[in-house]
């Protein structure tokens, strides 16, 4: 019942109908454009993570960062679940990990292993330094990367 009244607004908004679809044609060209001009592969290349790191919790090896990689897939946030993310962590260079660690065992464990999520809060990725030191101060640089980013992009390039 609800869909006929809606349909019957529509038609009696052509003007509305026209802006809002206007918008959505000219936000698809927009992006196509973008990409076409080829500034938009900076989008999969390695992405510095930026400081301040939080804690996952009280003391403990764990740190979480937001962080945004279009077209990159997450793994699951409880850890039972799908381990479908593709990405990488360095710490200055150096490969970090395991990948898919559960939370649980990057804060008590902690050595490189991190794990990237959708959380309430957004994309997040909870990892620990390979020594187990403070990311905030031990001057080491952290970088991500999705190889795969590429391969989900609506818009490819050619």
């Amino acid at each position: 019942m609800k869909l006929p009244r809606a349909l019957s607004w529509l038609d009696s908004q052509p003007k509305a109908v026209a802006a809002i679809v206007s918008i959505a044609i000219l936000a698809e060209l927009l992006v196509v454009a973008y990409r076409a001009r080829g500034e938009a592969t900076s989008s999969f290349a390695p992405m510095v993570l930026r400081r301040p790191f939080h804690p996952l919790g009280g003391k403990t090896f764990g740190r979480w960062v937001g962080v945004w990689i279009p077209f990159s897939v997450v793994d699951d946030q409880d850890g039972v679940g799908r381990n479908n993310a593709t990405i990488r962590l360095y710490e200055d260079g150096v490969p970090l990990g395991p990948a898919h660690a559960s939370t649980l065992d990057i804060e008590a464990k902690g050595r490189g292993r991190y794990r990237y999520v959708q959380s309430a809060m957004g994309r997040e990725l909870f990892f620990s330094a390979s020594d187990n030191s403070d990311p905030n101060t031990n001057g080491r640089t952290y970088v991500v990367y999705d190889p795969q980013a590429a391969k989900n992009d609506p818009y490819p390039r050619r």
